[in-house]
């Protein structure tokens, strides 16, 4: 719920007790119809600091990231006409986006190999991609040789800046409303 609330991944909360990662709570709540995404996360938010006193800041660490580029040969992908809407398809081993601006692109990705992914495309547009691939060697591309090949794309390890979210406190017993 913190993830979600925050728009964060896993390796960017930190501090929090053990449990965070094994109890799993039911939790209730309405909102009212036609509530935006982001008015979601804010009411969220609110929820876990009312209801397990969760308190938390945000710092700048250093961590291991992938810097997203386009490989040597250029990009192989096409950029959405302007009545394209963004749809994503996906599954084991396919993203299937269009109409897809680079930074969704990169969430996805982040999401895919459990670490910030950097930006140094330059792509500012929106795209179509298909991009699979398969975690065995044998039977397909891993993730960073489809990405290559597939969409002209490259993803290099190095070390970065990343927000974080640091816990500061939380029970473990929810109050109830």
């Amino acid at each position: 719920m913190i993830r979600e609330a925050y728009d964060v991944r896993d390796f960017q909360i930190t501090a929090g007790p053990a449990w965070l990662d094994t109890d799993r709570f039911d939790i209730r709540a309405k909102a009212k119809e036609g509530v935006s995404t982001r008015q979601m996360k804010t009411l969220l938010q609110a929820l876990l600091a009312d209801r397990f006193q969760l308190r938390l800041h945000r710092e700048t660490k250093e961590l291991p990231v992938y810097t997203l580029s386009v490989a040597k040969n250029g990009a192989k992908f096409r950029e959405a006409t302007a009545d394209d809407q963004h749809t994503t398809a996906a599954g084991p081993g396919e993203i299937t986006d269009h109409g897809v601006a680079i930074p969704i692109f990169i969430k996805q990705l982040s999401g895919l190999v459990d670490r910030a992914v950097v930006d140094q495309t330059g792509l500012k547009g929106s795209y179509d991609l298909n991009l699979q691939w398969t975690r065995e060697q044998d039977t397909g591309p891993s993730l960073f040789t489809a990405l290559e090949e597939q969409l002209g794309l490259k993803l290099s390890g190095g070390k970065g800046p990343v927000e974080i979210l640091v816990i500061d406190h939380v029970v473990r017993v929810p109050i109830e409303n």
